[in-house]
């Protein structure tokens, strides 16, 4: 009887406890999330994967990277393994100006550090950096709690980076059109629940607009995190028509060797 009292009462905390959860990427806002990321279009052949290549925009190679990574599973396992191949170990140096009593320096050091720890540096830099090499750049929202923080992911479609502001830091936009494409008032009103506030008084302030080009809204760099290489390009997609070759050529060395066994067996087979 005990035990089912506690389980009664671990079951209420966690249903309060999930109030204040907020979905860390566009998954969390579908009722039935798929596996991974859908992969547009159809099958690319080595002519469609030149061609990309050589005219596509950083969406059309985001998609075929997205592609080689459901398809080939070389370019699948490489991925994952320069994800996760750094441990984003941190180091916290002080820099002491002034006069600071040797109390406020060890205070503010470990205010630093317990920061630090509550982001989950080596878990959320290692899934950043996947989805950079995936994607070709990782868009999101910097969320503090009071218990915690986290980066919530935002869908790449709807963001872009053009800007960087008076530090050199990557300045986030996102087009808010991304409420519109949610039919259901009452499961738009669940998502905006868990964007800032900044973000849902932008959406009230276009969402009755017809004006495409007023969707979009900059994001202080305090809120808003973009992570690419440089160019917003998968880091690996120029080794695509490499893995269609390699791929053509198993499947030719697989139809030679089925004509070879054909012959063999013709061969061997007794004639009446």
């Amino acid at each position: 009887m005990a035990e089912e009292v506690n389980v009664s009462k671990r079951l209420e905390s966690f249903e309060k406890a999930m109030t204040k959860m907020i979905g860390t990427n566009d998954k969390a806002y579908h009722r039935y999330p798929d596996s991974s990321n859908p992969v547009l279009g159809n099958f690319f052949d080595l002519d469609e994967i030149k061609n990309t290549l050589a005219y596509g925009e950083p969406a059309s190679l985001r998609e075929l990277s997205r592609f080689a990574y459901r398809y080939f599973g070389i370019y699948e396992r490489v991925i994952n393994y320069y994800s996760r191949l750094l441990l984003f170990d941190y180091v916290v140096t002080p820099k002491v100006k002034g006069n600071i009593s040797k109390n406020k320096i060890l205070n503010k050091y470990n205010n630093a550090l317990s920061f630090l720890d509550k982001m989950s540096i080596p878990v959320n830099f290692q899934y950043i950096t996947y989805k950079v090499l995936k994607n070709g750049a990782y868009y999101g929202l910097f969320r503090v709690f009071d218990d915690g923080i986290t980066f919530q992911e935002l869908p790449v479609e709807y963001c872009r980076s053009r800007y960087k502001d008076s530090r050199g830091i990557d300045i986030l936009e996102f087009n808010l059109s991304y409420f519109r494409k949610i039919t259901s008032e009452s499961d738009r009103q669940e998502v905006l629940s868990s964007f800032p506030k900044e973000v849902v008084k932008q959406w009230e302030r276009v969402k009755n607009s017809k004006n495409i080009t007023n969707n979009w809204v900059e994001l202080d760099t305090k809120v808003g995190v973009v992570f690419h290489f440089g160019d917003f390009v998968p880091y690996f997609v120029n080794a695509i028509p490499e893995l269609l070759r390699l791929d053509e050529a198993q499947d030719r060395e697989g139809d030679r060797e089925a004509e070879e066994l054909q012959k063999l067996l013709i061969n061997k087979m007794p004639i009446s």
